[in-house]
Parts: C-alpha cells; sequence; structure tokens
C-alpha cells in the first residue's frame, strides 16, 4: 500500500469518526482529546513526541505569556501553529484570530491553522512577516475535497517540505480566489466580463440594455452548462462501472434479501462511487462508503433512484406514490431484463428538470417521505438518517 493510498484510507476513517464524535465535543479540550490530536495523527505528526508536536508553545511578542496550542515542529523551529477552539464554535464567523497573527509574527513559522477540529481554516503569510487576512484553504475533515486531498499530502509529517508545501499552498489560493469568482460570476457577471464576451463574440454594442440582456443569458446558460456537465459525470461513471461486477464481499445492509440475509452491492443503481472527483455533496446507504455528489440536486437524484431499486414491490409502484410528493414526470421505456424487473428506468436521470429550489431541510425532508414509501422484502419501511444518510450542508 502506498503512503497516498494509507492516507486516503485514514482520511476517510476519521471523517466518519469526526461525523460521529464532534456534537459532543462542547469543550475545547474534549475538541482536542478527540479530533484535533487524532486528525494530526493521521497527518503524520506523533502528537506524543514533544520533538514533533508542542502543546502550549510560548509566542510573546509584546504580550507576556502568550502561548500557541500547538506548534509542529522542523528541527528546534516550530513550523505550523494550530489555534483550536471547541467543535461547537462557528469557524465562519471568526476572522484571522489576533492572537494566531501575533504568534505567527513572533516565531515565524511556515504556515499557520485554526480550528474547531472538524473545520480547518489554514494561512500562510505572502509578505513573510504576517499572515494574510483570509485563509489560502478551508476544509471539513467530515468530507475533503480532491484540491483539499492533495494540500493535506503536501502538509503531511512523512513528506512535508515547506518549499513545496508553499507551492501548493500558492495553487490552493489561486484555486480558491478562482472558485470564489465563479460563484459570483455565476448569479451576477460584472459588466466588465460581459463586455468582453460582446466584444469577443460580436454580440453587438455594449450598451446598458445590451449588458442586462447578456447578463440574463449567462446566468441561464452557465445553469445549463452545469446541468448538462454534471448528467454527463454521472453517466460516464455508470457506463465506466455498469458492467464491473462490485469488489468481492462487499455488502449492504439494505439490499434486498437473496435467502441469506444479504445481497452484492448494487452499483449500476444509486449512484457511483464518485470520491475520485471534486464533489461537495455526500450520500450513503448503511454499511457502504460516502458518495459524493457534485450539487444537493445530484444527491436528490442519486437516493431516489436506489430508493426505487430497493422498493420490494419494484421502481414502477415506487415513482407511481413518488411522483405526487416530487412534482416530477417519471417515465419508463421496455426493456432487457435485469434482475426481477422486466423493464428498465431511463427517464433521463429524472430528466435532470428537478425542482430544488429548496432548503436543505426541506430536501432532507422531503427524502424523509420518500424513505417512508419503500417497502422492503422484510415488510419495512426505509429509515431516513439510520438506512440513508446524506449531507448537504457541508
Amino acid at each position: 500500500m502506498t503512503d497516498d493510498t494509507r492516507l486516503e484510507e485514514q482520511l476517510e476513517a476519521f471523517a466518519a469518526r469526526a461525523r460521529r464524535v464532534y456534537p459532543a465535543c462542547v469543550a475545547e479540550e474534549q475538541t482536542k482529546v478527540s479530533l484535533i490530536n487524532p486528525y494530526l495523527e493521521v497527518l503524520g505528526y506523533d502528537v506524543r513526541d514533544p520533538a514533533v508536536c508542542r502543546f502550549e508553545y510560548a509566542a510573546d511578542i509584546g504580550k507576556a505569556g502568550e502561548r500557541v496550542d500547538y506548534a509542529i515542529m522542523r528541527g528546534d523551529q516550530p513550523s505550523i501553529l494550530i489555534e483550536a477552539k471547541a467543535a461547537t464554535v462557528n469557524l465562519s464567523a471568526h476572522t484571522l484570530p489576533s492572537q494566531l497573527q501575533r504568534y505567527f509574527m513572533a516565531v515565524k513559522a511556515d504556515f499557520a491553522a485554526f480550528t474547531n477540529g472538524v473545520v480547518w481554516q489554514w494561512y500562510r503569510s505572502s509578505n513573510g512577516y504576517e499572515l494574510d487576512p483570509v485563509p489560502f484553504l478551508v476544509h471539513d475533515t467530515r468530507s475533503p475535497s480532491k484540491s483539499e486531498r492533495h494540500w493535506l499530502r503536501s502538509v503531511s509529517g512523512p513528506t512535508f517540505d515547506p518549499a513545496s508545501a508553499r507551492d501548493q499552498a500558492e495553487d490552493a489560493h489561486t484555486s480558491s480566489v478562482i472558485m470564489d469568482w465563479i460563484r459570483e460570476a455565476r448569479h451576477r457577471p460584472g459588466d466588465e466580463l460581459l463586455r468582453v464576451i460582446i466584444r469577443d463574440r460580436q454580440l453587438g454594442h455594449a450598451t446598458a440594455r445590451r449588458i442586462e440582456q447578456v447578463r440574463r443569458s449567462f446566468v441561464a446558460t452557465f445553469q445549463t452548462f452545469m446541468d448538462s456537465e454534471i448528467g454527463n459525470l454521472l453517466d460516464a461513471a455508470r457506463d465506466r462501472q455498469g458492467d464491473e461486477p462490485p469488489p468481492a464481499g462487499e455488502t449492504a445492509a439494505m439490499s434486498p434479501s437473496d435467502g441469506n440475509g444479504t445481497r452484492t452491492v448494487d452499483l449500476e443503481d444509486g449512484g457511483q462511487p464518485l470520491s475520485n472527483l471534486s464533489f461537495e455533496r455526500a450520500w450513503r446507504v448503511r454499511g457502504e462508503a460516502w458518495r459524493r455528489c457534485a450539487s444537493g440536486r445530484a444527491v436528490m437524484l442519486e437516493v431516489i433512484r436506489r430508493l426505487a431499486s430497493l422498493d420490494a414491490r419494484g421502481r414502477e409502484r415506487f415513482y407511481a406514490e413518488a411522483n405526487p410528493k416530487i412534482g416530477w414526470q417519471v417515465f419508463f421505456r421496455e426493456g432487457e431484463t435485469t434482475g426481477s424487473s422486466s423493464y428498465r428506468q431511463v427517464e433521463q436521470d429524472l430528466d435532470w428538470r428537478v425542482k430544488v429550489n429548496r432548503s436543505n431541510r426541506n430536501m432532507e425532508r422531503l427524502l424523509a417521505r420518500l424513505c417512508e414509501l419503500v417497502q422492503r422484502h422484510d415488510g419495512t419501511a426505509v429509515q431516513f438518517g439510520e438506512d440513508i444518510e446524506v449531507l448537504l450542508d457541508l
């Protein structure tokens, strides 16, 4: 097993742990013991070795007695400073802590982090003197993305090289800036961008009226493009894995019984393991790995398909009962016999006409109602939050 593979597996295991224990970490010390220390161990730092990790490291500058919660050491110099808060503290409501800035200016480390054990805000210094006011990377340990994993590999103990990590930090910062620009532009593209489009695409004169027309078209076209790309990704993943047998020994607690109480996981239905893609939402069936999706809408599509495949009465019956609750029309076409079904759902992945202009809470309520419709072979319903779990607020 390679070091990268081992780190991937350990990050997945820690993600499950973080989701399980963080609600109970209401005190800072509990957060350190239950979340931060184990996470540093995953990254390859032995927190029990003072040559590697120092607790309450002295960082005095203009204010005597100041100490940073953690200092990851390289030789006799601190390389990473970490300021900790309880898991219940909302870091998004905090800017760069002034004390962390003072610590950094006092000891001149390579990087600094501000964390509640679940979310980590990583900071760097562009001028070599003080930390940048905005983190170059923010990641949630419950579901780290592909780009975040690249950074974590670069900063992990066995391979940590400050110069290489600084290059990774610059890449992460640039990517974050571009992503923020895209998020803003998709909803409200700036006039400068629209003038460039009008000029380069020869769409007429950039009058105020024309700019507003192109702005509306841009927003609508961008959403159509994203929907199409998400659909292509999911279709490609299903095409790649649809004919492959599942890994040996893989079973699901919710799968229809084959007489022995379990059945091999059906990878064709309910979405594909997309851990190799930079998706930000996730869902899973109890006993299976988390499966990431590009959006809350994609989560709903995949969960609904899986629910239909789990209904012992057949998919057609499930969709007939689900349609009034969902408000979508689902189409079927006679096709090849698959298992006990004489049809195949080919309604273009719910036709991508999903009306998910909903809050996360409302989406969860809808999925909970749909779970109640499913009748398994033992006659019981699927329990939302137990048999099916979703993450919509990462």
